[in-house]
């Protein structure tokens, strides 16, 4: 009975670590398809009367360390171009890594973005595990291009293929 009692808490703790939100899922990893993910509707929605707007899409880069490129969809469309900082403090298996990023807006869901450069600066953690993909989080605060805003994002980096590819989602609240 007491073998029947461990094994059966260890299958409860092997199910809940294949349901682990930090987990990778097929969904989250770079390349997934609009069949592996949820459909990502523009989310215009006034901030009460302040005039601010929320947002959310997704980042897709290439590049290698430090400088990567590539787009940004869903209420922002454009451009992304980033660059890491050289200034990066190591915990363990967390990377600290301040940064940049430059969104050149050519499109979405905010009229008031339309031809502006949006420059953010960045505290990113990166968090090693045992592959090729390096787990991304990131707050941001938008300080050109807009009156205020803030990003956070979460995504992988994929070093796979080269040049790496990184995979972001993005969501915050920007006032033009």
């Amino acid at each position: 009975m007491r073998h029947a009692t461990l094994l059966l808490a260890c299958a409860a703790v092997l199910f809940c670590a294949a349901c682990d939100g930090d987990g990778i899922t097929s969904a989250d990893q770079p390349g997934a398809t609009s069949v592996d993910r949820p459909e990502q509707a523009p989310s215009l929605s006034a901030a009460g009367k302040s005039g601010c707007y929320a947002v959310k899409g997704a980042i897709s880069e290439t590049g290698v360390f430090p400088s990567f490129a590539g787009t940004v969809t869903g209420d922002l469309i454009g451009t992304s171009e980033t660059t890491l900082s050289f200034d990066l403090r190591f915990t363990g298996a967390v990377i600290h890594n301040p940064g940049e990023r430059m969104l050149t807006i050519t499109g979405g869901t905010v009229p008031e973005l339309m031809g502006e450069t949006l420059h953010e600066t960045f505290d990113g953690l990166s968090a090693f595990r045992a592959g090729p993909l390096i787990r991304i989080n990131g707050s941001s605060r938008i300080d050109q291009g807009a009156q205020r805003g803030n990003l956070t994002t979460h995504g992988y980096l994929d070093q796979r293929p080269f040049p790496w590819e990184v995979e972001l989602t993005y969501h915050g609240v920007i006032c033009p």
